[in-house]
């Protein structure tokens, strides 16, 4: 789950300039972030 959580980072970060098929993923991460950001990173999901 940590390594899911970097991953929501750098997606976040990366794929709206990178890969277009990535999109949707880099909203899911951004979304992510922004409602659980207080939590503990391993609750993220991404």
């Amino acid at each position: 789950m940590a390594l899911a959580a970097l991953d929501c980072s750098h997606n976040k970060l990366t794929s709206l300039n990178v890969a277009p098929n990535r999109f949707y993923e880099g909203l899911d991460c951004s979304f992510n972030h922004l409602t659980f950001g207080t939590l503990p990173p391993m609750t993220h999901v991404c």
